[in-house]
């Protein structure tokens, strides 16, 4: 047990617990080595038993990967299938997220990708109106049912009928620590960006051209 730490010259990576009484015997650096010397077969079967326990965890990392793979073309489905326009941005407000409600404005998802929110607004986006809608708030201090106004793509046959839409966002911030750790002084976190979910007004909220 913890012969990998003799190896690396690192703390051992696991603990043990005897059930019963036992007799254990601690077994130092330079003795583990001197032994190796004059049992070199042992190097090799130590060697055996590191190749199967590293096979062991890629079997186990890429399990993980095909269940996170899974999860996330589920989520994409409900996702897509969301009338509301979902737009996520990162730490700067560049879009990195957005569902196939998009296309309500003319645009593929992809048109967005990359792009500042900023660009995606109509009209003068101030500082204040730019905090709320890519806030870092979580919680009951998030922004709710703010209205904005969003531009329809130019290249799109909707923009002969109406040039943007209007909406009622909520956003809230995202960070790298769950929601209720967030507010902690003493927690550290990253803000990783906002989550803007909006919906479209009742009656309408187009501005006709």
């Amino acid at each position: 047990m913890g012969e990998m730490a003799l190896v690396e010259s690192k703390p051992r990576s696991a603990s043990v617990r005897a059930l019963t009484e036992a007799k254990v015997l601690e077994v130092n650096k330079e003795t583990f080595f001197k032994y190796f010397v004059s049992n070199p077969k042992v190097v090799w079967e130590i060697l055996k038993t590191i190749s199967a326990r590293n096979r062991e965890d890629l079997n186990v990392i890429d399990d993980s990967y095909q269940e996170i793979r899974k999860s996330r073309e589920k989520y994409r489905k409900v996702i897509d299938s969301v009338s509301d326009l979902i737009i996520q941005t990162d730490q700067e407000g560049k879009i990195n997220f957005a569902n196939k409600a998009i296309s309500i404005l003319g645009f593929d998802v992809f048109d967005l990708i990359g792009k500042n929110f900023e660009d995606f607004y109509d009209g003068v986006l101030s500082e204040t109106s730019l905090a709320h809608i890519l806030t870092r708030r979580v919680g009951p201090r998030t922004t709710t049912d703010l209205e904005v106004s969003l531009k329809v793509n130019e290249q799109s046959s909707l923009y002969d009928i109406c040039h943007s839409m209007s909406f009622h966002i909520t956003a809230t911030g995202m960070w790298s620590v769950p929601q209720d750790q967030v507010m902690r002084k003493d927690t550290q976190k990253e803000f990783q960006g906002s989550l803007v979910v909006a919906k479209m007004e009742k009656h309408g909220g187009y501005r006709l051209v």
